[in-house]
């Protein structure tokens, strides 16, 4: 299953994380989260979208938002279990990251 997650996203002031929220109430059509996970080591949020949601517009609606937030990244990953561990792997990068 395929999920966005934002790196620095604990790192938004309330009101930058409050206008993401009203960002994300506005585009509702497209996509609806179904359910986040907070990822304190790396600040960071993972999303979850319900079925019928348009990963790739989310994903480029998200990119859109946050351009003018130097510290923030977006990034489609895949989340798995090994081990009774969750890995994240990121889906443009070389990288997996355990949470």
């Amino acid at each position: 299953m395929k999920y966005i997650y934002i790196k620095n996203y604990v790192k938004l002031t309330p009101k930058q994380k409050n206008d993401f929220l009203d960002f994300i109430d506005s585009r509702v059509q497209y996509f609806k989260i179904e359910k986040h996970e907070i990822v304190l080591g790396e600040e960071s949020i993972v999303l979850e979208f319900e079925k019928e949601s348009d990963m790739k517009i989310a994903y480029i609606n998200f990119q859109e938002f946050f351009k003018n937030i130097e510290t923030i990244s977006v990034y489609i990953v895949r989340k798995t279990i090994e081990n009774d561990t969750t890995i994240l792997t990121f889906k443009d990068l070389n990288k997996r990251i355990r949470v």
